[in-house]
């Protein structure tokens, strides 16, 4: 499925460029996203409430379940995009 479907794709790519969990990836079955890293379970959802978010409310349950279940600090691994502009269409140079 995940060969086949860009907007799946797109927005996981999305998530790991925003955050850095190690070993993040995830599988898809029977209608439901299971995110898992490299300590274990993280996180299952629903495919429409995964398609309905935006990578950023993905990544921010993905380091609430981080700090609840694995009490781990989630900020450290959250990418450094201060470099970036807030606008889009403004320059960058």
């Amino acid at each position: 499925m995940l060969g086949t479907d860009k907007q799946i794709y797109e927005k996981f790519v999305g998530i790991t460029t925003i955050v850095k969990i190690p070993a993040l990836k995830f599988t898809i079955l029977s209608g439901t996203i299971k995110f898992e890293w490299q300590s274990g379970h993280l996180l299952e959802m629903d495919m429409k409430i995964y398609q309905e978010l935006e990578p950023l409310e993905i990544v921010q349950r993905l380091e609430f379940e981080l700090e609840k279940d694995y009490q781990v600090k989630p900020r450290k691994y959250r990418t450094d995009l201060s470099g970036y502009s807030r606008n889009p269409f403004s320059s960058q140079n």
